[in-house]
């Protein structure tokens, strides 16, 4: 994760998701792009509601929020599935 550059983060941590915030507020003035999923977990069989944090970022950083779908098959190990991404 630290040579794909990550920016952690502890869940119900409010100094590290403090420090995540700041961390990602520099990535992003420095030209990166960030990847967030802002359920902040995952679940198989629905859809979580979002956190805001992602979408605060963003309006107080000034930028675009690009939403994208990944999508993988349940047999993805046994069959050679594909994952799909898709942008919305």
């Amino acid at each position: 994760m630290w040579l794909a550059e990550y920016i952690p983060v502890k869940r119900k941590n409010k100094e590290s998701i403090k420090q995540m915030y700041a961390d990602c507020k520099v990535a992003v003035k420095d030209g990166w792009s960030l990847i967030i999923f802002p359920q902040g977990t995952r679940n198989r069989q629905t859809t979580l509601p979002f956190k805001d944090g992602a979408f605060n970022l963003a309006a107080e950083l000034g930028v675009p929020i690009l939403p994208v779908s990944i999508v993988i098959s349940d047999d993805l190990w046994l069959n050679g599935s594909r994952v799909k991404i898709v942008v919305h």
